[in-house]
């Protein structure tokens, strides 16, 4: 312990070591050029009170951290977006829970640039949060979830550097979508994206004049859409017209191409998926 100013990268999973880095001896503040800091099984309490120490490190740029259903996550979100030189932050939730709502940023601004979520996430909270990072260059969320009330939201950050975006969608409207890629999708450049439920996400030209007026540098778009198909026969050629519109000169042009399958049953789930979205 005498070479803690040695150290740049600390992956913690043992509860009681990570009381040992967090106790007044042997505080984890004094290792003054620790920049990967990866945790877990750590209570909320103790969590809070790392978090506060490592506002002092001058050099700590990645951090990955689990968060506890009974957490207070507005004051953990605040102390993140206070460690100084951030750029990479990876949160999971170890329960499947909503995170409670998030006011807007004033005058909080982070550095990170690289935002990972796993957990899930109402969509008005993702438009607070995103107010807090406005350098950030790859979102990562898994999942946004759909219900939520619209009205409640306020857009009005800009991302200007957002290049790299990945999201998982849970019964989320296309309608409810469409305005969060319109405020924020306008330099992205690589898409993945996972939906369901809602067959709107299967329109080839609603995606494509989405594309053109709101996300006109995009060149990977990597796409995966399920659907429910109770009665496959009588919806199959429905679905077979939404797919044929996906095989137009917008799409082979960009050489988007995709393909589509579905379970054999009375109770059937289509799966809709890119297969070339690479070039």
């Amino acid at each position: 312990m005498h070479n803690k100013h040695r150290i740049n990268s600390i992956r913690l999973s043992d509860p009681f070591i990570i009381d040992f880095f967090s106790s007044s001896t042997q505080d984890i503040s004094k290792c003054s050029h620790l920049q990967i800091l990866i945790l877990h099984n750590i209570e909320s309490q103790c969590l809070e009170n790392l978090l506060h120490r490592l506002a002092s490190l001058p050099n700590l740029s990645s951090l990955a951290i689990p968060i506890l259903f009974n957490s207070n996550k507005i004051n953990i979100y605040n102390l993140i977006f206070q460690l100084p030189v951030l750029k990479y932050c990876k949160i999971s939730f170890e329960e499947s829970v909503y995170f409670a709502p998030l006011p807007m940023s004033t005058n909080l601004s982070s550095p990170i640039e690289h935002l990972i979520i796993n957990g899930k996430f109402y969509l008005t909270t993702i438009d607070a949060l995103l107010s807090y990072v406005p350098q950030l260059r790859r979102l990562s969320i898994k999942y946004i979830y759909g219900y939520y009330n619209p009205e409640t939201r306020v857009l009005s950050t800009v991302l200007n550097n957002l290049t790299h975006v990945s999201l998982t969608l849970d019964r989320l409207a296309f309608a409810r979508f469409e305005p969060f890629v319109k405020q924020y999708f306008g330099q992205v450049k690589v898409l993945h994206i996972s939906s369901n439920d809602d067959h709107t996400y299967l329109d080839a030209v609603l995606w494509e004049r989405l594309i053109l007026s709101c996300i006109p540098y995009l060149h990977i778009f990597d796409f995966q859409h399920t659907y429910q198909m109770p009665y496959r026969y009588k919806h199959e050629n429905m679905y077979q017209g939404f797919f044929e519109k996906f095989t137009s000169p917008f799409w082979s042009q960009r050489q988007w191409f995709f393909a589509y399958d579905y379970n054999s049953g009375e109770s059937s789930l289509g799966l809709f998926y890119s297969i070339q979205p690479y070039r």
